[in-house]
């Protein structure tokens, strides 16, 4: 009998008994996750990397059978835990500081190459500057958005005085550069 024949054959045994004293091999692998926690942790981290393009394929797969599901799912799941999802957020910006700095300077590069020279920048401050008052004042916030956004795939606007409007910040995360005047 070769090595592989005998593995087969004792995986074999040991899932026989496994079914046959599912109890007792609940409760030993119970006793021994609390013994070893750091062991078992590296165990589901091993595991967790060496099937992580398995999970990706069936994802794949997944999504084509199932078109838009999936963004339904995460959005209404959004919807109903506002504070976890804020939390879930704040950690992975405490644990990813330069992926959070790399899009704000993409997003302050991206602006300065949309200010032309003849752009008013004293309007462009008061404008800032209202936005700011009238959070102080009504107590929600408020952003200066684009009225047509500065990085989108379809169209990109420019920083001046004339592109901008102050309004609260849930209808503006919800623009979310999808949305524009005269959008076709």
């Amino acid at each position: 009998m070769t090595n592989e024949e005998k593995k087969i054959k004792a995986r074999a045994r040991v899932k026989a008994w496994r079914e046959a004293n599912l109890e007792r091999a609940k409760a030993a692998i119970a006793k021994s996750k609390a013994a070893k926690p750091e062991k078992y942790k590296a165990l589901q981290r091993s595991h967790y990397l060496r099937t992580k393009d398995i999970r990706k394929l069936y994802k794949k797969g997944w999504d084509e059978r199932n078109p838009g599901k999936s963004e339904r799912m995460v959005s209404e799941w959004n919807k109903k835990n506002p504070d976890r999802r804020r939390e879930i957020s704040n950690n992975w910006r405490k644990r990813n500081p330069e992926k959070v700095n790399a899009v704000y300077a993409r997003r302050r590069a991206a602006k300065l190459r949309a200010v032309p020279k003849w752009a008013n920048h004293f309007f462009i401050r008061e404008i800032y500057d209202l936005a700011k008052r009238r959070t102080q004042v009504l107590g929600y916030p408020w952003h200066v958005d684009h009225i047509v956004p500065l990085t989108s795939p379809l169209v990109c606007g420019l920083h001046v005085e004339h592109n901008l409007q102050v309004i609260p910040r849930s209808v503006n995360q919800s623009k979310n550069n999808r949305s524009w005047p005269d959008m076709p």
